[in-house]
């Protein structure tokens, strides 16, 4: 355990998370390695960001983690305006009532690069859940079985097609709720498993054992893959061909393969500092990292004409032809790019959006206290 109370195996976790995001939206989809990240990737953000959940929350609101989180993503929504009026759209109206009502109202703001903070509805989501389901069901057994019932109406919800009924739209999933129904089972196991003090565990165990622990979950998340294929919770929630104890199996193996390789790194004293600080900023890093991928992908396609996966059909986002259709080498230039670009942006992120909001916050809560 660090100073302060943080775990740095958790930070570690994070960070080598951030990373996978990030090859995620490099890699070309038909890669293997595209899919086994998506195998896992976002549920151990779920799990782990259930893990540090306070009891706390449960007796006082969980307000003040909410609103953060809807600060930050209105901050990125209205960059993501600037940035396409930077980065012209020929197929889509810029105007403030578009912006408005793909932002706010669907919350669906991929047409302003902002496509990735479907992570942020979700986990506001997760905690409100959260705060309902354990409220409710004081008995970890019960609230477990609440976890399990949500994820199982999440998958009829998907089955049913029950957003048909919604005009012609024919979004999978507008207003992000069956994919928070999916996610909260993950959010809740990691809040179930810091009750028995899981990762601390796994901590106190020989290096030998984290290695095997490390191989197995591996093997266990590639066959999960090698079943399902790529399951995607975020656009199409789960794929109907897709097996839900599998997903749930590769998921979890996932986690705990991060989790397994973070207690073995955490004994290298240059990679635990570094991946440590990505975690502690993982989130700085996930709200900014889409841009510089979106420019990255650009150059590489439209101008420098390299790096093109010729197996992957490219498409046309905002008027370029762009997305992860990378060949692997290009992909892991991105990737380390992306990843050097994000030292500066994150201390600029705080010094001007994170102290605004650290404002806004003071504010609130001198105002809640009066």
């Amino acid at each position: 355990m660090e100073n302060g109370g943080r775990n740095a195996v958790i930070d570690i976790s994070k960070g080598l998370g951030i990373i996978m995001v990030i090859a995620g939206h490099l890699l070309c989809p038909q890669s293997y390695l595209y899919g086994f990240i998506y195998t896992f990737h976002m549920p151990l953000f779920l799990f782990l960001a259930g893990y540090v959940m306070s009891d706390k929350y449960l007796r006082s609101g969980i307000s003040k983690r909410i609103y953060p989180l809807l600060l930050c993503y209105a901050e990125i929504c209205l960059a993501g305006f600037l940035f396409v009026l930077v980065v012209p759209n020929g197929g889509f109206s810029v105007n403030v009532k578009n912006v408005l009502s793909m932002c706010f109202v669907m919350f669906m703001p991929e047409v302003f690069f902002c496509g990735h903070l479907w992570f942020i509805m979700v986990l506001i989501m997760c905690f409100m859940l959260f705060f309902v389901v354990n409220n409710m069901f004081k008995n970890r057994l019960f609230s477990a079985g609440a976890a399990v019932v949500i994820f199982a109406a999440a998958m009829l919800f998907k089955r049913l097609d029950a957003y048909a009924v919604i005009g012609n739209l024919r979004f999978d999933d507008p207003w992000r709720i069956c994919t928070a129904m999916v996610s909260f089972l993950f959010f809740e196991f990691g809040y179930l498993a810091k009750k028995n003090g899981i990762i601390e565990k796994i901590q106190q165990k020989s290096a030998v054992f984290s290695a095997f622990l490390l191989c197995v979950c591996a093997a266990l998340t590639a066959f999960a893959f090698y079943i399902n294929k790529v399951v995607n919770i975020v656009q199409n929630v789960f794929p109907l061909n897709a097996n839900p104890a599998i997903f749930i199996l590769g998921s979890f193996s996932g986690t705990f393969m991060t989790v397994a390789a973070a207690v073995l790194l955490e004994k290298i004293g240059v990679i635990k500092k570094a991946l440590s600080k990505y975690g502690q900023k993982s989130l700085q890093i996930y709200l900014t990292q889409n841009w510089f991928i979106v420019l990255y992908s650009i150059l590489c396609i439209n101008v420098l004409k390299v790096g093109i996966d010729s197996q992957a059909p490219l498409t046309t986002y905002l008027g370029f032809q762009t997305g992860a259709y990378l060949t692997l080498p290009a992909a892991l230039i991105g990737i380390v790019l992306v990843c050097a670009l994000e030292i500066p942006v994150v201390k600029l992120f705080d010094i001007t959006f994170g102290r605004l909001n650290k404002y806004i916050m003071s504010l609130y809560n001198n105002k809640k206290e009066e």
